[in-house]
């Protein structure tokens, strides 16, 4: 019998990261959700019902929805059709799904998918709906794949539909595919499910927004480039820092390069204010390595807020009123165990935890002398178009230690519990993610250093496949085996129950993975490689 495995709405679109709606999307989505269930009346029906589901996705997405040959609606993209849509009316009942999955409108949309894969070559399906006006069921429709490679679906698929059966009805095919996928057939069909009705909150249509959003139903990806960066941020922090981009011919074209800029107070100004004999090249290494610093802690701060660890924030004025004291934290705090640390730290520093990051390693330059806790704290104007103007209406300046964290504080760094388990964030202009962080770390520090970010949906997949293939060499080494996926792997472990679940679970343990890219010196201080080590473990510099 076909197993049916049901994701939650979170979880189903998660690996599509979608982004956060803003609140005015929301609206709008409810606006038209709730018009367009008052104009699926119960009683009316299917082509009536069909054409105002088709009618709510076009004002809510921008959706060419049209009839596919005998598939009751499709998504187009230029005249392809890359979502399949069955639609049944709700008084219907005994062709949609009721408890599971299976039903007629599942056959139905099973036989459409085949017909489009199989004799119109479209590569393009992306996923498959089966929907009355106040149900939905969405499959990937690289989980129906499962059927195209089933020999039994495939002749039962040919009899009908290349006319190769004593019977070729489509209702032959309906029955016969229903009863073998109820007795006979296995594998596992994903899927998620939602129910639209008036009552539901703006915070229940979040997750059904981004589900049916372009980005996961069309899996349109939003490219990461300079267009993700939140600009707003990145401007007014380069203000602060005392940076500005100048073209590298100085007539608006060419190459972007970073320098620091010429307004007093700044952060650079600070810095060849207490050492006037650093050169550019100095002040910039400064600026961001202090940068990455303060960045990292603001996003420390709020994950330690939002996990409750600490009840209030530390990165405030209040707490650091200088230099020196953030001095203190950067290497008495963050570069110390805390069972190492002075007795006499401030309290809001006692909670902070040891992380064990080079990130607070004192660099050439601090061990110089030239360390941040020297640096004086002279108002600074506000930007011109400061985040900070509407909450400080009558003032015009602060104290640069000050601004920078007001201003860090007037965006929301962190993604906590709340928010994981609502899928939902509120003032989405405002949000500064792990996303942007790279970003603003690879437009200070790539450009110079050759270091850039990696989107976290890359690394995923890199590290799911990575993962994924060493754990069948693992088994399939140990047990001489011959599993190609996870699922077949399950399978056999499923099948070989004379081995104990003690002897599994320690061979899994027994996997070792080792990302190359962490570096030859990191190998060097945690392991003592030496470099003749290093190249006998296959690791070259």
């Amino acid at each position: 019998m076909i197993c049916f495995r049901q994701y939650k709405l979170q979880e189903f679109i998660k690996f599509y990261h979608p982004k956060a709606p803003q609140d005015q999307d929301i609206q709008r989505f409810q606006t038209n959700l709730q018009a367009f269930l008052h104009q699926a009346i119960e009683g009316s029906d299917e082509e009536y019902q069909k054409k105002e589901i088709e009618k709510f996705l076009h004002q809510s997405f921008g959706y060419n929805c049209n009839t596919k040959g005998k598939v009751d609606s499709a998504i187009y993209v230029e005249r392809e059709a890359q979502v399949l849509i069955e639609v049944k009316a709700l008084k219907n009942k005994a062709e949609f799904p009721k408890d599971t999955p299976l039903s007629k409108a599942l056959c139905e949309s099973i036989l459409y998918f085949l017909r489009e894969t199989q004799k119109k070559q479209n590569n393009s399906i992306k996923h498959i709906i089966l929907c009355n006006p106040y149900e939905f069921y969405i499959f990937d429709a690289k989980s129906f794949k499962i059927f195209e490679n089933d020999k039994k679906i495939k002749k039962l698929y040919t009899n009908c539909d290349d006319k190769e059966g004593t019977n070729t009805s489509t209702e032959k095919f309906y029955k016969d595919l229903g009863d073998y996928l109820k007795d006979k057939f296995e594998g596992e069909l994903p899927y998620t499910h939602f129910t639209l009705s008036q009552s539901l909150t703006p915070q229940d249509l979040t997750p059904i927004f981004q589900l049916l959003s372009p980005q996961v139903l069309l899996k349109s990806k939003r490219t990461l480039d300079a267009n993700t960066l939140n600009k707003g941020f990145y401007e007014e922090l380069l203000y602060i820092l005392g940076l500005e981009e100048v073209s590298e011919n100085g007539k608006g074209g060419g190459k972007i390069l970073i320098q620091p800029s010429h307004i007093p107070h700044t952060l650079s100004h600070s810095i060849s204010q207490a050492y006037p004999h650093i050169d550019q090249e100095g002040i910039f290494t400064l600026i961001t390595t202090w940068n990455n610093r303060i960045l990292f802690l603001r996003l420390l701060e709020s994950m330690l807020l939002g996990f409750r660890h600490l009840s209030k924030p530390f990165l405030d004025i209040s707490i650091i009123k200088d230099f020196k004291t953030l001095q203190t934290l950067f290497f008495e705090v963050l570069a110390k165990r805390q069972d190492s640390r002075s007795s006499s730290l401030l309290q809001e520093f006692l909670s902070i935890p040891y992380l064990n990051s080079s990130l607070f390693d004192r660099i050439t330059l601090e061990s110089e002398g030239r360390e941040i806790g020297l640096l004086d704290s002279h108002p600074l104007p506000l930007f011109a178009r400061s985040i900070l103007k509407k909450e400080l209406k009558d003032t015009h300046s602060l104290p640069l230690l000050e601004y920078l964290f007001r201003f860090l504080h007037a965006y929301d760094f962190t993604t906590t519990p709340k928010d994981i388990q609502e899928g939902v964030k509120k003032n989405h202009d405002r949000l500064i993610n792990s996303a942007v962080l790279g970003l603003v770390f690879e437009k200070l520090n790539g450009y110079k250093e050759g270091s850039f970010y990696t989107p976290s949906f890359i690394t995923s997949y890199m590290c799911k496949e990575s993962i994924t293939q060493a754990t069948l060499e693992k088994f399939n080494s140990t047990y001489a085996w011959q599993c190609q996926s996870l699922e077949s792997l399950k399978a056999q472990i499923e099948k070989n129950t004379q081995i104990s679940d003690e002897e599994l679970l320690s061979t899994l343990l027994s996997i070792r993975i080792c990302d190359p890219s962490v570096g030859r010196m990191n190998f060097k201080k945690y392991y003592g490689l030496r470099n003749n080590q290093l190249s006998q473990h296959g690791f070259v510099a």
